[in-house]
C-alpha cells in the first residue's frame, strides 16, 4: 500500500500550505495519508527551537484524508516520535520580530534540524517550506521597511533560501512555495491571499500545496484530475504551471 504521512512544525502558513495536501496526495496515488501541522500562530524558527528544547505543547490539526480537525496537544519530540514520519517539515514565522529576508532570523534553524534529527526515524525526510512575501499594501513590519517593494522583498527571501538554508547540513529539501505563488501573481488576474497576508482558500492554498507535496516528495501531479470546489479549470492550469515552474527553476538554480 503506497502510504504518505507529513508532519509540520509549523504556524498559519504551515496551515495555508497543507490544507489541500490530503486530497491531492490521495487523487496524485498515494492510497493512504496522514497530515499533522503543529501550529502556534507566527511561530519563528527561533520560537520553535525554544519549545522544542523546554517540551512546550502545540495544538495538533491533523488531517486522514476525511478534513482537518484539532486532536491533543503535543510537543516537538513527542509529535516526532509518534509516527513514521515520511516528511517532517519545518516552517518559518513572525514571532518575536523575526522576518523573512535576514540571516539572522535563521541562526537557530542547524540547532532545531538537529533536534529533529534525534528523534525522527532514520527514514524521514526533514524539509523548509520557503515563505512568501504578502501584498505590497499589507501592514507588516517587513514589507514596510522594504517600503511596498515586494519584489525586492521575494529576491533577498529567494536567495537567502537558496544560498543558506538549502545548503544546511541534515536538511533534506526544500519547498519553493514562494517561488510559485511569486509566479502566480504574474499569471493570476487577482489576489492570491485573503488578508494581504494569508493565502486565499482557493488558488493561493491550492498552488502552495501543490508545489510543496512535489517538491518533499517528488509526486507527479501533471496529470492530476481534482482540484477544490472553488478552484477554476483556469485557476487549476494557473497553479498547476506555476508550481511546475518554481520547481523547475529551483532545481536549475
Amino acid at each position: 500500500m503506497k502510504t504518505l504521512s507529513i508532519l509540520s512544525i509549523g504556524n498559519s502558513f504551515s496551515a495555508d500550505t497543507m490544507e489541500f495536501l490530503a486530497p491531492i496526495a490521495l487523487h496524485a496515488g498515494y492510497e493512504r495519508v496522514f497530515m499533522c501541522n503543529l501550529y502556534i500562530g507566527g511561530c519563528s524558527v527561533r520560537k520553535h527551537l525554544h519549545n522544542a528544547q523546554n517540551g512546550i505543547a502545540y495544538p495538533c490539526f491533523t488531517d486522514d484524508g476525511t478534513g482537518w480537525i484539532q486532536t491533543d496537544s503535543a510537543d516537538i519530540a513527542h509529535a516526532v516520535e509518534s509516527r513514521d514520519w515520511d516528511v517532517i517539515n519545518i516552517q518559518q514565522g513572525t514571532l518575536d520580530g523575526s522576518c523573512y529576508s535576514n540571516l539572522a532570523d535563521y541562526d537557530d534553524l542547524p540547532a532545531l534540524i538537529a533536534f529533529v534529527r534525534a528523534h525522527a526515524n532514520e527514514h524521514a525526510h526533514i524539509t523548509f517550506n520557503m515563505t512568501w512575501v504578502g501584498e505590497p499594501d499589507f501592514d507588516h513590519h517587513e514589507i514596510k521597511a522594504y517600503g511596498g517593494d515586494t519584489k525586492k522583498l521575494f529576491g533577498d527571501i529567494l536567495a537567502l533560501t537558496k544560498n543558506h538554508i538549502s545548503p544546511l547540513e541534515g536538511l533534506d529539501a526544500v519547498s519553493p512555495t514562494g517561488l510559485a505563488i511569486q509566479l502566480a501573481r504574474g499569471e493570476y488576474d487577482g489576489r492570491l491571499t485573503c488578508d494581504g497576508y494569508h493565502l486565499s482558500k482557493g488558488i493561493g492554498r491550492f498552488t502552495a500545496a501543490l508545489t510543496f507535496l512535489q517538491a518533499v516528495t517528488e509526486t507527479c501531479i501533471e496529470s492530476l484530475d481534482w482540484s477544490p470546489e472553488n478552484v477554476t479549470e483556469t485557476e487549476k492550469t494557473i497553479a498547476l504551471s506555476c508550481a511546475k515552474q518554481a520547481l523547475a527553476f529551483w532545481g536549475g538554480m
